[in-house]
């Protein structure tokens, strides 16, 4: 029967019913409310939660019916979709049949089709079609195994998708890339999706699930290579097969590795492929990943297969098992897939962009009102973190802190990794031997030396500790293992109640939830105090994080909430925490690999990410090798540009000066002199973050998202509106970047305030103090050198460069760095630059006064160009210098715009080529060139650096 209004008014009646007779689960969401759900049919139910967003379910049983019961658990309840929304149009036909459901920003069409009903997101005009449901949803079980759910939707060629977490590839586009989407070391399921098109999809489901599943039937037939060592286990390993491409084009695979063997160990993998016609006998690589801790599945891709070819497929692998590979064609037209087991429930949020001139913020700010806000965390969480495995005793973790100090070593926070507990067994306690005063030790880090202190607290808990004893006497853990069950609300309790007697009671500032996934699955085929552990999977980390942060913010009031895991979901943002990448490799492949994880993960909605500088897994002669230094420094300044920089490493001391005095120096002058310069920038725009739904680590389509090129850019971002950021990830220091058009903007060379135009560039040794940095035009606040957040030298001065190019805008937040309350004092100052006038206005202070807000402070004013108001270190000659007190204040630069005489367009440090022209230009600044200058100074070589480059409009870069 199809859904007239008639039949849809008696259908919500018996639901008004069903609902209040089973009383509203702990977790209230959109669906919940009669007045905004509209059953389309018996099993299928569309809730409308705002004006951006609807929910959607499918089931063989009543679908409103399931709507209103379901607990979800990554909706936030506090979220104002969860309430009651009836500002929606009910469209229907001649037949008095609903046609559609119309609200300010989408139109959802229903499509009657046979016996099915698929719908069509579509924009409010009618005429932009979002995506529409494609292939009748299923629900099956094969061989009386659990059931699985699926739902297929369109996508149309140009079309880019990104998010789903963290995953082990080079990748951030994942149109039509099959991911196998479970908890694992190094990859972090977050179901959340968006598309360039300007929408986004939150998968509300918890089990394993696939993102494009791989059609099993299309796969390589492998055969052991016979010059394989094949009785040598861990030894590399070749399988040999060949593929015949269907159409000409991209190909993704997946190699299966069957078992889970590959956890807490070392491997290789790898897939080539060669024209067996091909005279030269060049190989495509479609992967080649050498990790600690590899995935179940691998995701791999070849471009550029044609369908005449036959290829010879060569697999690389070290485990005991051959394993399998699919393959899958990178259709234009491809539907994109969600598949998930346990579960016999399609239920989805389905969320377009409002403002369609920045979509990916749009809608990220819609998901964000759905599953919560995220945090803005202490000011000194933003500062650097020194972290290692581990310190072993209180005088030891002491006399680091003493040395950060005594060596005038920026830093806000220190680390104790886990085994304080010594011969007591694993659980939060202190063994005495070790540290003696663990109360006196946290006083000591917060009074003498200014240290934020994190302790590291794991789920599980060895049989002769107190805190297995209890759970188990309650019957809280998960079923014959030793980890707590994070989705039972008393035991949640009785965590946080160990993790403050140990920590938050002695004045430890913050927790690192280690192994939330949780390592090694506990809760697989168990019985969990939610149901079926196989169907909530997925989830575990965001029970723990629950438990942490519902606890602390009830009991500890004058702090706000901080915890590191190593595992999310979606939703987790709300609780307090930031997760970081897992136990890697160091090595430049896996820096490189990081840079994608990075930005794809802060592009599933969650604005807070971090990893292990340096590496987790380091060589044993990490301390005397050049190249292993080299690597460090370039992950520490990559490092600057992340929500939250932490090195870490795996029995290693992480110290800096551990390194040598050249490596340390180059490390604070190129990296943490520069994070802690701009911290007016960092946290002004993570209260953004906090208050907009803003992300700060942004993927080059966030705000270039219809140029093709920057879509696909995996190793480059920006950070905030200023900043292009392009890591180098090799040992030579080169590496191609891109720099895309940017309207009524213009790109500069941080180090040297050159002009460069948009394009593709080669770098050639760059030097190892500097790093690929562009600044848009903009206005850029750095603050002077400081020891910490809280340093009295912050207070008294700010530098303000100016950017030019367009009119700016910036404001300045600043509150005490502290206080939790979201109502706390604070204040914004607005400095706004006009491109007619050539004048920087600083507003009037706005807001309530702070406990140590700066009553007055110099601002020293730069325009920057050529060798001026360039690199980390203070402009020494500011273009102008006004004392804010707090009142308007406008500086004049017609002066220094004037005198820019210098300014060039070039790419910098480049090859470049005019004209189509063949001649290729290279200037190469390093340490050896500038001694060969023979007294040549700096100024005059990036003098020359950018007059060799001028160019007129008719110049292109090189690619």
């Amino acid at each position: 029967m199809m859904p007239t209004r008639a039949w849809l008014c008696c259908f919500l009646v018996t639901l008004f019913n069903v609902r209040f007779s089973r009383g509203i689960p702990d977790n209230p969401t959109c669906g919940q409310h009669t007045e905004n759900v509209i059953a389309l049919a018996k099993g299928l139910a569309l809730a409308v939660c705002n004006s951006t967003t609807v929910r959607v379910v499918r089931s063989a049983e009543q679908a409103a019916s399931i709507m209103a019961s379901r607990h979800s658990l990554v909706v936030d309840p506090r979220s104002s979709t969860s309430g009651p929304f009836t500002d929606f149009e009910i469209e229907t036909d001649d037949n008095d049949i609903i046609a559609g459901v119309r609200t300010k920003n989408m139109i959802v069409r229903i499509v009657y089709e046979n016996d099915s009903i698929d719908l069509a997101f579509v924009d409010s005009s009618g005429e932009y079609l979002y995506t529409q449901e494609v292939v009748l949803p299923s629900t099956r079980k094969r061989g009386g195994q659990a059931p699985i759910v699926q739902q297929s939707w369109t996508s149309l060629p140009g079309e880019s998708v990104y998010g789903g977490g963290q995953y082990v590839n080079d990748f951030v586009d994942f149109k039509n890339a099959p991911l196998h989407m479970v908890q694992l070391n190094l990859e972090i399921v977050v179901p959340f999706f968006m598309s360039t098109r300007g929408y986004g999809i939150l998968w509300d489901s918890y089990g394993e699930t696939w993102f494009n599943p791989p059609d099993r039937s299309n796969f390589i037939a492998l055969e052991p290579s016979s010059a394989s060592p094949q009785n040598a286990s861990g030894s590399p390993k070749l399988a040999n097969g060949e593929f015949s491409p269907r159409y000409s084009g991209d190909y993704w695979f997946s190699v299966d590795m069957e078992d889970d063997a590959y956890f807490n160990s070392n491997h290789n993998i790898g897939i080539s492929l060669t024209d067996v016609a091909d005279a030269d006998n060049k190989s495509i690589s479609a992967c080649n990943v050498h990790e600690y801790n590899l995935p179940k599945v691998l995701t791999c891709k070849a471009n550029g297969l044609m369908s005449y070819a036959t290829y010879k497929v060569t697999l690389t692998y070290d485990s005991e098992a051959m394993p399998e590979v699919f393959y899958a064609f990178n259709d234009p037209y491809g539907p994109m897939t969600l598949q998930t087991k346990n579960t016999d429930v399609i239920d989805y949020y389905f969320i377009v962009a409002e403002d369609h001139s920045r979509k990916f913020d749009s809608v990220i700010r819609s998901y964000r009102k759905l599953t919560g806000s995220a945090s803005l965390f202490s000011k000194k969480a933003y500062g650097f973190w020194q972290c290692k495995n581990h310190y072993r005793t209180q005088q030891e973790l002491l006399r680091a802190a003493k040395m950060y100090r005594d060596y005038g070593i920026p830093v806000d926070n220190i680390v104790q990794d886990y085994m304080y507990w010594g011969s007591l067994g694993w659980g939060p306690q202190w063994d005495r031997t070790l540290y003696p005063d663990p109360e006196g030790m946290v006083k000591i880090l917060h009074d003498d030396y200014s240290l934020s202190f994190m302790v590291s607290v794991w789920s599980r808990f060895d049989n002769n500790t107190v805190f297995y004893k209890e759970m188990e006497r309650e019957n809280y853990l998960i079923p014959n293992s030793d980890w707590f069950d994070a989705w039972n609300p008393e035991a949640r309790s009785v965590f946080f109640r160990f993790l403050n007697n140990a920590h938050f009671s002695i004045g430890v500032d913050a927790v690192w939830l280690d192994a939330t996934e949780p390592e090694f699955d506990p809760h697989l085929n168990k019985t969990i105090y939610l149901g079926s552990g196989n169907e909530y999977r997925n989830t575990y980390s965001l029970g723990v994080t629950k438990s942490f942060y519902e606890g602390f913010v009830a009991n500890h009031t004058g702090k706000r909430p901080f915890a590191l895991t190593r595992s999310a979901f979606a939703g987790q943002h709300r609780f307090g925490s930031v997760v970081w990448t897992g136990d890697t490799l160091a090595s430049f492949e896996c820096l490189k690999r990081h840079i994608a994880m990075s930005i794809n993960y802060q592009m599933s909605g969650d604005p807070y990410w971090s990893m292990d500088i340096g590496g987790y897994r380091r060589p044993r002669n990490q301390y005397t090798s050049r190249d292993y230094h080299i690597l460090m420094l370039r992950w520490f300044q990559f490092g600057v540009f992340v929500p939250i920089m932490r090195v870490h490493g795996s029995y290693s001391n992480t110290e800096l000066w551990n390194y040598g005095n050249q490596t340390q120096s180059l490390v604070i002058d190129s990296s943490l002199n520069l994070r802690y310069r701009l911290m007016p920038y960092i946290y002004s725009g993570f209260r953004r973050v906090e208050q907009d739904g803003y992300t700060m680590g942004r993927a080059m389509s966030f705000d270039f998202t219809d140029d093709p090129r920057a879509r696909n850019v995996s190793d480059q971002f920006m950070f905030g509106e200023s900043f292009l950021v392009a890591p180098l990830y090799s040992l030579d220091s080169s590496r191609k970047y891109y720099l895309p058009s940017s309207t009524n903007s213009t790109w500069r060379d941080f180090y040297t305030g050159c002009v460069v135009e948009p394009g593709v560039y080669e770098a050639k040794n760059v030097p190892l103090d500097e790093m690929l940095l562009f600044v848009r035009s903009s206005i850029v606040l750095l603050a002077p050198k400081s020891q910490h957040v809280h340093d009295v030298a912050t207070e008294k001065s700010l530098e303000a460069r100016i950017y030019s190019g367009r009119d700016s805008k910036f404001t300045l937040f600043e509150d005490d760095g502290r206080d939790p309350d979201p109502l706390r004092p604070s204040t914004t100052i607005p400095f706004e630059w006009s491109e007619e006038t050539l004048q920087l206005h600083i507003g009037r202070r706005q807001g309530k006064h702070f406990p140590g807000m700066p009553e007055s402070r110099v601002i020293y004013v730069v325009l920057v160009r050529l060798n001026h108001g360039v690199g980390v270190i203070e402009t020494l000659e500011a273009d102008a210098q006004v004392t804010y007190v707090g009142q308007e204040v406008t500086v004049d630069l017609h002066k220094a715009f004037r005198d820019k005489t210098g300014d060039a367009i070039l790419p910098a440090q480049v090859g470049s080529r005019e004209n189509g022209n063949s001649a290729i230009f290279l200037i190469e600044i390093t340490s050896r060139s500038l001694e060969r200058g023979k007294g040549v100074s700096l100024r005059s070589i990036l003098q020359l650096r950018c007059e060799v480059y001028k160019c007129t409009d008719s110049f292109s870069p090189f690619l």
